[in-house]
């Protein structure tokens, strides 16, 4: 049986919601390195698919999110490509609420560094911030 040492805050998050898509179920927990400074890898999906990896490691004060997209250069046609690689840039954007650029110089006010990496069949995306930085 698996065991999940969050069971009640997923128990919460589950309640708020009344879609299928928005709900997470827990699916195991995987070892991730080797001796005392092991720590297990917790893998949780969403009813829509999106699978949500967690590795808590207290050793720094630092909280990181990466994003990571199973599609890259390899799924583009020929004499269409770059496509991937426009896309992740796209993602440095603007949003609804914050013009283009705003959001990493919020994030670099607070000590934090972001990029992003396209490749062959996936691309990726990164936030690592101080935790003293982090707002409560």
């Amino acid at each position: 049986m698996k065991v999940d040492p969050r069971a009640d805050a997923l128990a919460r998050l589950n309640a708020s919601t009344e879609s299928a898509n928005a709900k997470w179920s827990f699916e195991g927990a995987h070892p991730f390195g080797e001796g005392p400074s092991a720590a297990p890898v917790h893998r949780y999906r969403l009813g829509n698919g999106l699978t949500l990896l967690f590795l808590e490691d207290t050793s720094a004060p630092v909280v990181s999110y990466f994003t990571w997209y199973c599609v890259g250069s390899r799924h583009e046609r020929p004499g269409k490509t770059g496509l991937a690689h426009l896309f992740e840039h796209l993602m440095f954007n603007e949003t609804e609420t914050l013009k283009a650029g705003e959001f990493d110089r919020l994030l670099e006010e607070n000590g934090a560094e972001s990029n992003a990496a396209t490749w062959v069949d996936w691309t990726y995306y990164y936030e690592s911030l101080p935790i003293a930085s982090r707002s409560p």
